[in-house]
């Protein structure tokens, strides 16, 4: 069924995402040919053999002792950035092989668009070497987490000129998300569940400890008020609950577990959003679940939002016109932005939806107002007046991501990742390869 005949026309250039197929699951991931002699495949350096009508792109890599090779065919190019085949990809010397096949698609500024519309780039500081994963903004400061390079501490009191006031090494870890109460950093783990410093004197961090003790992966946080919740994905599936009144002493108050919660069917919590008393819990393939969070010690599920295929990732809630309203996101290829109505838990309903193209997935969002801001990847800060929440119009966009900036193609995930609105007159953007945007 192959067309071989199209591959002709393909053009081998820049940055591509996949969509990769097997069976009834999907997954992502990249190639890139932005240095036509040094393509990469998910991230790796890869062999590429094509002639007028062939395509095979191949790659292998090592970890924790086992080598793992990938391969992929070209089969049909639907135009001539677009490409379809199968892949396989199995344990070199060992039995585990799985196949399947995939879509790739070229990603390229959208149609029309210019770096920017109704934003302005104030400033921005790169941490070279490292993938910066998160941000968060507590007055003349932003702490920007940078997965296994861990964290840094940025004065920002001159915005076109932030400067670098700390680093925080994160030791063999890797950390995904930050939050800041009292001058007290949380940091979320996947070594050591929530570790947390004393910043009173930024220049010198002082580690408190890490809660809630032993080997726990926790993946995103949440700070609404006195209490904090902490998304863990493994070992056991919980969302944690902390009374943080005194910020440096963090008491574990009680964990929720979805009763379908399984991490090996992709059952898990990955983010939350805590609004009037409810936890509404991106729980990947389990959707959405809004739980009654108003007595801290006794969570209980009140009810859940399912699509399918759903890769429930991020999510913010507000009250317009009375009824509570939760703008959701999912993380996957065709991921795009949903509005759902949750005045009643037990019944939320999808009102609205924003999508720009299958290729480029959301990762996080803010609300402020009526002002939605959605960090979407390589389609960089994208803002939207929320007002009629049912019709989210779009106001403004910043195109962080870049081709041709260091390290491009590697992944799905890449561009802006995080962001924030403290209410400043400033929007704070966590670009994987720029580092903080401002």
């Amino acid at each position: 069924g192959c067309s071989l005949s199209s591959l002709r026309d393909l053009q081998l250039e820049g940055a591509w995402d996949m969509e990769l197929r097997l069976g009834n699951s999907r997954s992502t991931s990249a190639f890139s040919f932005i240095d036509p002699a040094a393509p990469t495949l998910h991230g790796y350096p890869a062999r590429l053999e094509r002639d007028s009508d062939s395509f095979l792109l191949e790659t292998q890599y090592r970890t924790a002792g086992q080598l793992t090779r990938h391969v992929y065919a070209g089969c049909r190019a639907p135009s001539a950035e677009q490409l379809e085949g199968p892949f396989a990809r199995c344990a070199v010397g060992g039995s585990s092989a799985v196949q399947g096949t995939f879509v790739a698609k070229r990603v390229r500024r959208l149609p029309g668009e210019a770096e920017a519309q109704s934003f302005t780039l104030l400033g921005e500081i790169g941490f070279p070497g490292a993938t910066t994963a998160d941000v968060f903004v507590s007055g003349t400061l932003a702490y920007v987490v940078l997965f296994t390079d861990g964290a840094a501490i940025v004065d920002v009191t001159n915005p076109a000129a932030p400067a670098l006031v700390a680093r925080i090494p994160a030791d063999n870890d890797y950390w995904n998300a930050v939050w800041v109460k009292d001058q007290t950093l949380y940091l979320a783990s996947a070594e050591e569940g929530v570790i947390f410093y004393d910043v009173a004197t930024p220049t010198a961090p002082v580690l408190l400890g890490a809660v809630p003790g032993g080997a726990i992966n926790v993946h995103t946080l949440f700070l609404d008020g006195n209490t904090l919740y902490a998304m863990s994905p493994d070992p056991v599936t919980d969302t944690l609950i902390f009374d943080v009144t005194q910020a440096r002493t963090p008491v574990l108050r009680s964990r929720f577990r979805a009763p379908d919660a399984d991490h090996h069917a992709d059952r898990f919590p990955h983010d939350a959003t805590a609004f009037a008393g409810r936890l509404y819990v991106n729980h990947w393939a389990s959707g959405l679940i809004a739980v009654d969070v108003s007595d801290p010690t006794r969570p209980s599920e009140l009810g859940r939002f399912v699509y399918p295929s759903a890769t429930s990732h991020a999510s913010k809630v507000g009250s317009f016109g009375g009824r509570t309203i939760v703008f959701e996101g999912g993380e996957s290829w065709d991921a795009h932005l949903r509005v759902l109505d949750a005045t009643d838990p037990a019944s939320i309903a999808e009102i609205g939806a924003v999508s720009l193209r299958p290729e480029v997935s959301i990762h996080n969002l803010e609300l402020r107002g009526s002002r939605l801001y959605v960090a979407w990847y390589q389609d960089g800060l994208r803002a939207f007046d929320v007002s009629v929440p049912a019709s989210p119009t779009a106001i403004g966009y910043f195109n962080t991501w870049r081709e041709s900036d260091p390290g491009r193609g590697a992944s799905f995930y890449e561009g802006a990742i995080g962001v924030r609105a403290p209410g400043d007159g400033r929007v704070y953007v966590a670009e994987t390869e720029r580092g903080l945007l401002i």
